[in-house]
């Protein structure tokens, strides 16, 4: 496996953590809610207790995510910062 193919795992790797850590951030945001509606029904269903099942499920995705992804994504960029500063 030459460089390149390090280099490149490294960024595939890195865009697919980002995008779930993103997705994390976002559902932190909105306190669990997802994204499927418009701004005005989020402010309504933000306080609806009919909405509690899909917070708590929100909440535990952000939870599963900054726990077992974020190691992932550092490792990505640690492997992409030793490909670039010591093999270039």
């Amino acid at each position: 496996m030459d460089i390149e193919t390090v280099k490149n795992i490294a960024y595939a790797g890195m865009a697919a953590t980002g995008f779930l850590l993103f997705l994390a951030g976002l559902t932190k945001i909105t306190h669990g809610l997802f994204f499927a509606r418009t701004p005005q029904e989020f402010v309504q269903d933000a306080s609806n207790p009919k909405f509690n099942l899909e917070k708590s499920v929100g909440n535990k995705f952000r939870e599963v995510v900054c726990k077992y992804v974020t190691p992932f994504f550092i490792g990505f960029l640690s492997i992409l910062l030793i490909a670039l500063i010591f093999f270039s």
